[in-house]
């Protein structure tokens, strides 16, 4: 602005979540933007291709191809401060006021090696309405079992991001 001048940011994208800036007026991200960042592996003995996107928030999408079959994973880490053992219930929360509900979906859990507490982790394959919601919405909340996390604005573009390439590669 003609008062203060040009203001420089540097930017750290490994650090996204400290960006201090809000973006008026909506964000227009280019199709296909975070596919770069998707990993593809060729198994050596089976006629199988995985593909994974990067971990954010603990959330992590996974799409095998094999035999012709394709199917897509969401997989979700969330820490805990206290042990529950035989738990369900899988929540996401979307922008819309729409939700992916997984009530029966089996909880896993472990000690949490690089902090205090446990891990609670949840593996699910996505069906049809599920891929249309991660695709068309944004994430705001996710829940496991009693575990709660908030998801961040620019982590829910980002995951939106990587199921529509997963889907359309």
């Amino acid at each position: 602005n003609e008062e203060i001048g040009v203001i420089y940011y540097d930017y750290n994208p490994q650090f996204s979540s400290t960006y201090p800036f809000e973006v008026i007026g909506g964000l227009d991200i280019p199709a296909g933007f975070y596919c770069k960042e998707i990993s593809e592996v060729k198994d050596k003995f089976e006629d199988k291709i995985t593909f994974t996107s990067p971990t954010k928030r603990g959330v992590k999408l996974i799409k095998v191809v094999q035999n012709g079959e394709t199917s897509i994973y969401l997989y979700i880490t969330l820490s805990g401060s206290t042990v529950n053992v035989g738990k369900t219930g899988v929540y996401l929360l979307f922008d819309s006021g729409e939700k992916l509900e997984k009530p029966n979906q089996q909880i896993d859990v472990e000690v949490n090696k690089s902090s205090k507490g446990y891990l609670y982790t949840a593996f699910i394959k996505l069906n049809e309405t599920d891929i249309n919601l991660l695709r068309n919405n944004l994430i705001t909340d996710i829940r496991l079992y009693v575990y709660d996390d908030v998801i961040k604005i620019d982590t829910a573009y980002q995951i939106q991001g990587f199921v529509n390439c997963l889907v359309q590669n």
